[in-house]
């Protein structure tokens, strides 16, 4: 060998001498690898020498070193930063992840191995992800799968991967685990969205816009939007790929245009539309690439006749000016100088010489009310805000009066940032107008006021008085007022009210209220002169005044006016101190006024009468429950009460005046007609009918009577109808709940012993599942059995449960998984020619209620909906929150107030008439043939629903198909997570087995026994007693059927307890729970299994209650 082989060889042997123990090492010698095996041996009495043994290892050494260098090529890959990497079982359990994927979905690597790839996938991506995986699986030949899909990150967020999966096989070609490599790709796929969405919103830009928009290239139309077809009158096909010279007149407009547009960006031109109408256009272009343009074409035909128009008017606006005879001013804005007219000048009362150039000529004759409207106005259209500065305001003269001017104008001149420089503008003279215009507002606020009095007949009289003085003080213009009645004689005047402005400014302290007339000054004369007076001067010599006590509000101007009835001053009405003088017109309005008040007073008393009259008569009539109506000879309504319009929910206005064609359907009606005939003709009649109001029926037993007149004559009829549904519906309730108790006596009756064979039979039939492998054909036969045996004991449940006899296992369940859950089952269950639709609540609605029988209710009700429909048709389930109020209760005549899910199982079939309705939830009742249905489907359906504190509401008509709604109270609880199946455990305590039942008995003993517990057997308590005194320190659990003879489970466990306190037992029964409560044993004080009893709910129950601390 090679001098250092043999070194090494050399080296070794001493280690082996001086360990004194065997030595391995690799001795490489050339191109080959050896494991060499060395040990000291006794090759001489009292020498010691090295033996050994030698293997070529060169084929294993060099496989090593692949698998090394390979793991660690694969390492480096792994853990490549840039991409996620992982490796699954086929099962769905990550095996291995590196960095980048932990960074991707924000789990740490050992969560991850903890968790399965569905895990991180979205709900609802799911099913179709399962789909795919199952697929690739499946075709396992396909060396790598790529696709895009998406993960729920830790903090809730989605992903978009690109994933590539490539399944590594076993050396018997199933899938030994996947690899797979992932490529977060969330932030393309917002961009893409991003892109998705802007092009839309270009697109709808496009369709919305009201400019024509599109693309050219060499003047070409690549594309165009809608409105360039509004414009053109051509569609987008006609003008897509075509030259725009079609819209041109002539080829000079269009080669001229098109160097003007391309040249500047944009140019006006005309277009030739295809019905050969000229528009005029705004023509705009930017460049989107070689030779290609977007342009906008704005339509501005009415644009420029507008401007057109303008012109002229301005032109002809200028030429009326001259001769027109209106001030004209023009005001230079820089040096505040303005030019006014001689007319502007003769309008005010001046000389040519007597007003300058100054703004403030014009400033200061503003009247003071007007000013801040006039600058408001003017500096608006400074702003440019308005188009023109018009005002309507007043100058003041030279004579000290004011005038009415029309001031209108407009800024010609204005600097390049929009200040104005110049304006000019005219003054009309509109007084004249303004007082007509006052005239006609005073007439039309008189009106208005007479108007108002005739509505408020059913006012207060001082109301009433108070409203006549304050609109005869407005109406004339004055300040104050005062009105006063006289007594029959005319001789004293008592004053009722005074004018708000008057009480307010007069400080005289104890007002008198009567004043005889010779005390009276200037308020007296209209009694006097029996007429209106003026007084325009109070201080002129000649007034017969006779002055006013100090504090007296000053009084410079008076109008009185006396108020008359036939003959006789009833009032007088006295206003003052008006800015001018009164004059006849001022007399005319306040006359006006008062007559229209007394006109209304003599009314009122009249009115109030015969209110007071038909009140008593109205209060008898709307104090009734019962809906009163009155009906002339034509049948309609001249007379009805609050109970009819609050029935019909029609407002009584609407009710009287029609006739019984404004409140039932024609058919109603015709019978209707037909018994109000016989009562015209004489007689009286008395029914009880069903009829619809407000798109529910309603029962009512009516009686009706004719209506006759002092000669005795028929001038109508009088009803009076009682509403008996609640009644009628207690009753068939009533009835109802005596058929539902005699199925429920006979199904209690044969509870017990049905389930007991139920038992035997379930028993038995796992047993012998137990016993056999699920290989053998009889496994399917004892499965069967079961099967069928679990379906017989849920018809017990059932029926109990719908008798009200077994208690339901009620806790929270969300309705929509529910139905979903139940949707595939059902969906077997339904014809191809039957749509099958689910509408499921957005909403998480939750209700206490038992799993089982809700399952069953919702089979039975679409059992029965496609049983309806034997040609196809439609069938959903609608779920939906409902609040149930005060309507719903007064209508159904039952329910509690509240929030409830409603789920609604509707179908197009053939429907019911009102009378199967009414019978379609009794025991027994079917529409279906012979040996098609039990006639019990509804009534357990009813049942159950009731043990769930819920209602069953059903609509339906024949040929138009049928709603049932099931409300259930929706409750603010969660659902419990859903316990995993407990694995089925024997043990070796002793248990003492008390059953009547000799088949029940052996089948338990021998299950147990089975199961390596020790079992002692009684058939009755009494035996159960002595057999655990005989027993006692064994037994560890008792099992005691609750009904047996001698001595019942409860007695037995009460004489057991007293042996031994600390005992443990289950209760176990096939009777119903009202026998059960009569024997002491309630299911929820005790351990209880109910019959039938499979072996592994036996078994689990007695481990749960044996480990039990």
């Amino acid at each position: 060998m090679p001098p250092e082989a043999a070194s090494n060889w050399r080296r070794t042997d001493c280690e082996a001498l001086e360990a004194a123990r065997v030595v391995v090492n690799k001795e490489e010698i050339g191109d080959k690898t050896y494991e060499v095996l060395k040990f000291p041996v006794e090759i001489a009495r009292g020498k010691v020498g090295v033996g050994g043994f030698v293997r070529d290892i060169t084929e294993r050494t060099r496989a090593e070193e692949a698998l090394r260098k390979s793991e660690e090529r694969f390492r480096r890959y792994f853990e490549v930063p840039l991409i996620g990497v992982c490796i699954v079982a086929p099962e769905g359990q990550w095996l291995e992840v590196n960095d980048k994927f932990c960074y991707m979905v924000g789990f740490s690597r050992e969560e991850l191995l903890r968790m399965r790839w569905h895990d991180l996938t979205p709900a609802e991506d799911l099913p179709s992800e399962l789909e795919a995986y199952r697929s690739f699986l499946e075709d396992i030949h396909t060396l790598v799968n790529t696709r895009e899909k998406r993960y729920r990150r830790k903090d809730g967020g989605i992903i978009d991967v690109i994933i590539s999966t490539h399944c590594v096989l076993k050396e018997n070609g199933s899938p030994d685990y996947l690899m797979c490599v992932l490529q977060d790709i969330t932030e393309r796929k917002k961009a893409e969205r991003q892109v998705i969405e802007s092009e839309q919103s270009l697109r709808a830009i496009l369709a919305a816009s009201p400019i024509g928009i599109g693309r050219v290239r060499d003047r070409v139309f690549e594309w165009v939007n809608e409105a360039m077809c509004d414009i053109t009158g051509y569609t987008v096909d006609e003008l897509t790929g075509r030259s725009s010279r079609i819209l041109y007149e002539d080829d000079g407009a269009y080669e001229r245009i098109g160097e003007e547009l391309y040249r500047d960006g944009q140019v006006e031109t005309k277009w030739v539309k295809k019905d050969g109408e000229v528009r005029d256009i705004l023509l705009q272009v930017s460049p989107a690439d070689s030779h290609a343009y977007i342009y906008t074409a704005s339509d501005i035909t009415r644009l420029k006749l507008a401007e057109k128009a303008l012109r002229e008017s301005e032109e002809r606006w200028e030429f009326a000016l001259e001769g027109a005879g209106d001030g004209l001013w023009d005001w230079d804005a820089l040096t505040g100088k303005v030019y006014f007219s001689r007319q502007w000048k003769e309008m005010l009362g001046f000389a040519e010489d007597e007003i300058g150039d100054s703004i403030g000529e014009w400033d200061r004759r503003i009247h003071p009310d007007d000013r801040d409207d006039v600058y408001l106005k003017l500096h608006r259209h400074f702003e440019g805000t308005s188009s023109v500065y018009i005002s309507q305001h007043r100058l003041l003269c030279k004579n000290g009066t004011y005038k009415w001017i029309l001031d209108r104008g407009k800024v010609i001149t204005r600097t390049g940032d929009g200040k104005p420089l110049r304006a000019i503008g005219t003054h009309t003279d509109i007084t004249g107008h303004k007082k007509t215009e006052e005239r006609l507002r005073l007439d039309e606020s008189r009106t208005e006021a007479l108007l108002r009095i005739n509505q408020m007949a059913n006012r207060p009289l001082a109301e009433i008085t108070g409203f006549t003085l304050e609109e005869s003080i407005r109406l004339t213009g004055s300040t104050l007022g005062y009105l006063a009645f006289l007594n029959d004689d005319e001789s004293v005047l008592t004053m009722h009210s005074w004018s708000r402005k008057a009480m307010e400014d007069c400080m005289v302290g104890n007002k008198p209220i009567n004043y005889p007339l010779e005390t009276t000054g200037i308020w007296g004369d209209p009694v006097r002169l029996r007429r209106p007076v003026i007084t325009n001067d109070y201080d002129a010599p000649d007034i017969a005044r006779k002055g006013f006590p100090e504090g007296h509000v000053k009084v410079k101007r008076h109008l009185g006016v006396p108020v008359f009835d036939g003959e006789r001053i009833v009032a007088i009405v006295g206003v003052g101190n008006k800015q001018e003088g009164y004059t006849e017109t001022d007399i005319n309005q306040v006359t006006l006024m008062t007559q229209g008040m007394v006109r209304l007073l003599k009314q009122k008393t009249a009115q109030e009468a015969l209110s007071i009259s038909e009140a008593r008569l109205r209060a008898i009539l709307d104090s009734a429950k019962d809906t009163i109506f009155i009906k002339d000879r034509d049948l309609n309504y001249v007379v009805a009460n609050r109970a009819m319009s609050e029935l019909f929910g029609i407002p009584l206005e609407k009710i009287v005046g029609g006739s019984d064609q404004n409140l039932f359907p024609p058919d109603m009606v015709e019978h209707i007609g037909q018994i109000d005939s016989r009562v015209l003709h004489g007689e009286t009649i008395e029914e009880e009918l069903a009829r619809p109001i407000r798109d529910m029926d309603r029962i009512f037993h009516t009686i009706k009577a004719p209506l006759r007149n002092d000669a005795g004559e028929i001038t109508g009829l009088c009803g009076i109808a009682r509403d008996v549904t609640e009644r009628k519906h207690l009753e068939s309730q009533l009835l109802q709940s005596q058929k539902m108790e005699a199925v429920g006596t006979l199904a209690g009756g044969v509870a017990h012993d049905f389930n007991n064979l139920l038992s035997a039979i379930m028993g038995y039939a796992s047993l012998l599942q137990m016993k056999m492998d699920k290989d053998n054909p009889l496994f399917a036969y004892a499965s069967h059995i079961l099967t069928s045996s679990e379906k017989a004991a849920t018809l017990t449940q059932s029926l109990l449960a719908f008798s009200r006899k077994q208690v339901i296992n009620l806790r929270p369940v969300v309705i929509n998984d529910t139905i979903e859950k139940v949707h595939r089952l059902l969906e077997r269950l339904i014809p191809e020619d039957v749509e099958f639709r689910i509408a499921r609540s957005s909403e998480r609605l939750i209700a206490m209620a038992d799993p089982g029988q809700l399952d069953q209710v919702i089979m039975n009700l679409v059992t029965n909906a496609r049983d309806a429909m034997p040609r196809g048709g439609k069938l959903t389930i609608a779920i939906e929150r409902v609040t149930v109020g005060s309507d719903f209760i007064a209508a159904q005549g039952y329910g509690k107030p509240g929030e409830y899910a409603v789920i609604a199982i509707s179908d197009t079939g053939i429907g019911m008439d009102r009378k199967t309705v009414e019978k379609i939830f009794e025991p027994f009742f079917t529409t279906k043939g012979v040996g098609r249905g039990t006639g019990l489907g509804l009534a357990i359906v009813y049942g159950i629903i009731k043990q769930h504190n819920g209602y069953i509401d059903v609509r339906s008509r024949p040929g138009e198909g049928s709603v049932f709604s099931v409300y259930l109270p929706l409750v603010w609880l969660e659902p419990a997570d859903e316990e995993a199946p407990v694995r089925i455990k024997g043990g070796t305590e002793t248990i003492l087995i008390a059953e009547d039942n000799t088949e029940l008995c052996k089948l338990s003993v021998s299950v147990l026994e089975d199961h390596g517990y020790t079992v002692l057997a009684a058939t009755d308590g009494s035996r159960a007693v002595e057999t655990f005194r005989e027993h006692k320190g064994a037994i560890s659990l008792v099992i005691l059927d609750v009904v047996m003879p001698k001595m019942n489970g409860k007695e037995a466990f009460d004489a057991i307890r007293k042996l031994d306190p600390s005992i443990k037992v289950i209760y176990t029964s096939g009777y119903t729970d009202d026998i059960l409560e009569e024997k002491g044993v309630a299911n929820k004080k005790y351990d209880f299994l109910g019959k039938p009893i499979t072996p592994g709910t036996l078994l689990a129950k007695i481990r749960e209650v044996l480990d039990r601390q």
